[in-house]
């Protein structure tokens, strides 16, 4: 092999391994379905069943409905985002908070055996605190935007490890 077609298929593997680097992009968990049991998430990817512990992640005394609101994995890690509601207290009664809810909007980490590396919660609806949501939620894209009373939470789902950015409400002048 002469030098020049030894440079020449060098160079090729060079930029083949570029073009790999650039083409490891986000990919959507198809086919994806959840369950919850007390304070963990079972989800259920590929025939294979993962437990995820999410205790510490919502304000509700328990959960009592989830939401998998995106199944993303990029840069070798899978990234979940849960909308979890439950009751505010119990027994659940006619007194303060008796009848409500809280609920949270919780972005996980996790590595590619399913184990949580990190979480980032947001209560967006509660009885306990004075945080309620302003309007609805809001999706515009793969991007999706959740303002409470003080805060506003933003998901893009295209870069799910910039994970969920929380900021103040700019009040209006």
């Amino acid at each position: 092999m002469t030098q020049k077609t030894w440079i020449a298929l060098c160079s090729t593997f060079v930029l083949l391994g570029c073009c790999l680097a650039l083409a490891e992009q986000v990919a959507t968990l198809d086919h994806v379905k959840m369950k919850v049991e007390g304070s963990s998430v079972f989800v259920t990817e590929s025939g294979k069943t993962h437990e995820v512990s999410i205790a510490g992640q919502f304000d509700a005394v328990r959960i009592d409905s989830a939401k998998l609101v995106s199944t993303k994995t990029a840069a070798n890690a899978i990234y979940l985002l849960l909308d979890v509601t439950g009751p505010s207290k119990l027994p659940r009664d006619k007194g303060q908070c008796g009848s409500t809810t809280e609920s949270n909007l919780i972005w996980l980490k996790l590595d590619s055996t399913w184990q949580l590396k990190e979480g980032v919660s947001f209560l967006y609806n509660s009885c306990l605190y004075p945080i309620t949501m302003a309007g609805e939620q809001k999706t515009d894209g793969e991007t999706l935007t959740v303002t409470t009373n003080s805060q506003v939470a933003t998901y893009n789902g295209a870069h799910p490890e910039a994970g969920l950015k929380i900021t103040p409400v700019v009040a209006a002048k």
